[in-house]
């Protein structure tokens, strides 16, 4: 009776569509040995996976080896490939690369480092490769099987790049430079005169509000307050508009391989963005703040001071979920590289104009800082399965990555009833002893 009422029901109303859909998770699994080397023969029973701790059955299960099958043309380097028209089974190497907060001299070193890696790939080539720059688009036409053909694209782009510096263009051509960010940047501390630039580090930070102090310290009204006050909110605004932009664009990025099958590894090169206001600068105003009132830094009084910050509070966790949400999708690894922060903290203590005057306390500034800008990084790759590098030079590490990569298990089961919207965290472990396993940690159900 009521399978007829229901059946009734559908044909008076047939323009209702009602989909039954059964969500199935896959999950690309890497297995390493003690020694970091691929494993290749574990099987589905050494395998234990779990979803919120609750056990899942594995109903699809797969080992992939890329260094096999890889067809011909692409380990000589003979063919290139449109974007969505990749042979299946062959890994794609997307290199992401974050110019936008880079200095002229950081830039010409990215790109030599780039060089390096490239020209330092060896055949077989069990791989292709897309260049991609995250405020330019694309830099190779597609995916590229012969490393003279990345060099030869990354070439060409740096020379688009310094054209454009050096002879104008169209600045509509430069996405994401800070030119059009829909609010006014102030030109340097309140006092200043305007001839401070944006404050992109945390150095120029640090010689800003020591300006302020320079400059105001015993002026009554509460100026050095402000000073101090409106240099930090600058610095903040600046490190919210560039994690939204950074996150927007691998967004985009990630979305953009929504129709190809196989696995993705995103070598992302960046000095990294912050996932909420550093709580490094505010703790380096009030330090810088408290010294010059008192001469001294009590760290009882420090405690004491009230917090410098307002009206600048952000957090973009869920702009970060989304990203993450996308990869996870489209089978997208991240793999994370910051050349740009190491030794932070060695170079400020090494700085001639600030060497007598550094502390323990600066020093701290530093490391917690470096430790800021790389947690967004940090947590790309850990969330994806992949890998975090702070490192000084990129060829080891990336050549490194690659090998690592090579061979994958697939483990499909589907997803238990929950409520939508919540992330389930994952854990997968190996009932081998002394094999370490890498995989994405979890998702968003429904």
């Amino acid at each position: 009776m009521s399978i007829y009422l229901l059946a009734l029901v559908w044909l008076q109303n047939p323009v209702i569509d009602e989909e039954l859909r059964v969500t199935y998770v896959l999950l690309d699994v890497k297995a390493a040995d003690r020694r970091g080397n691929p494993v290749h023969d574990l099987k589905k029973e050494d395998f234990v996976v779990t979803e919120n701790k609750k056990p899942v059955e594995v109903t699809f299960f797969e080992m992939k080896d890329f260094q096999v099958g890889v067809p011909d043309v692409v380990q000589t380097g003979m063919r290139d490939y449109d974007r969505g028209k990749t042979p299946p089974g062959v890994r794609q190497i997307i290199l992401a690369l974050d110019f936008e907060s880079l200095d002229e001299r950081q830039k010409t070193k990215t790109f030599a480092m780039l060089r390096d890696f490239l020209k330092n790939l060896e055949p077989p080539f069990t791989y292709l490769i897309n260049i991609h720059s995250l405020e330019r688009g694309s830099v190779s036409d597609g995916f590229v099987s012969s490393p003279k053909r990345a060099i030869a694209a990354l070439d060409a782009f740096e020379h688009r790049m310094k054209d454009l510096k050096f002879r104008g263009g169209n600045r509509g051509l430069l996405l994401g430079d800070g030119g059009d960010r829909g609010f006014q940047m102030s030109r340097g501390p309140v006092g200043s005169g305007g001839t401070r630039g944006e404050i992109g580090d945390f150095e120029t930070l640090e010689e800003a509000f020591r300006e302020c102090v320079q400059n105001f310290n015993g002026m009554g009204g509460g100026a050095l307050e402000r000073c101090l006050n409106d240099t930090l909110n600058q610095f903040m605004e600046m490190h919210q508009f560039r994690t939204e932009r950074v996150l927007g664009e691998l967004e985009i990025l990630a979305a953009t391989y929504t129709d190809t099958e196989s696995l993705k590894l995103m070598f992302f090169v960046s000095p990294g963005f912050t996932m909420s206001e550093p709580s490094s600068a505010t703790q380096m105003a009030v330090h810088i703040l408290t010294e010059a009132r008192s001469g001294t830094v009590d760290p009882r009084r420090q405690r004491q001071q009230p917090s410098l910050l307002r009206g600048r509070s952000y957090r973009k966790d869920l702009d970060l979920q989304r990203v993450l949400h996308t990869c996870i999708k489209n089978r997208v690894i991240f793999h994370t590289f910051d050349v740009y922060n190491t030794g932070a903290e060695s170079k400020r203590a090494g700085s001639a104009k600030y060497q007598a005057g550094v502390s323990s306390e600066v020093r701290g500034f530093y490391r917690s800082y470096v430790n800021d800008v790389g947690y967004g990084l940090r947590e790309l790759a850990n969330e994806s399965g992949g890998s975090f590098t702070r490192v000084f030079t990129l060829r080891g590490p990336m050549i490194k990555t690659i090998a690592a990569n090579q061979v994958f298990y697939v483990l499909g089961y589907n997803s238990p009833p929950g409520k939508a919207g919540k992330y389930r965290k994952i854990k997968i472990k190996s009932k081998r002893r002394g094999v370490k396993l890498a995989y994405r940690s979890g998702y968003f159900g429904g």
